[in-house]
């Protein structure tokens, strides 16, 4: 399952007890993590980096909640201004 990123709406916390805490808030769904996948997610959140170091069942199960979600390409649009003939960047991400 490569090309799987930590999705944007993904939040990472360690509680008062130290348990190891993954919310998303796009399916409202808080799971409890081990330390390993809680610094695998962590440190992709901030790199922008694909996970691929994770178990496959694992992924599975983060995917399915929507903690993790396909890197889609980004696609551009650009728009011509025939007037002033400057171009307009739009990024569609996920």
């Amino acid at each position: 399952m490569s090309g799987l990123i930590v999705s944007k709406y993904t939040y990472l916390f360690i509680s008062s007890k130290g348990k190891h805490l993954v919310y998303n808030s796009r399916t409202n769904v808080f799971l409890e993590v081990s330390s390993d996948v809680y610094r695998q997610l962590l440190a992709c959140q901030k790199e922008k980096e694909p996970i691929d170091a994770l178990d496959a069942n694992v992924l599975a199960l983060l995917k399915d909640k929507k903690v993790v979600v396909r890197l889609k390409t980004m696609m551009y649009s650009c728009f011509h201004c025939n007037m002033k003939r400057n171009a307009v960047l739009i990024l569609k991400g996920y």
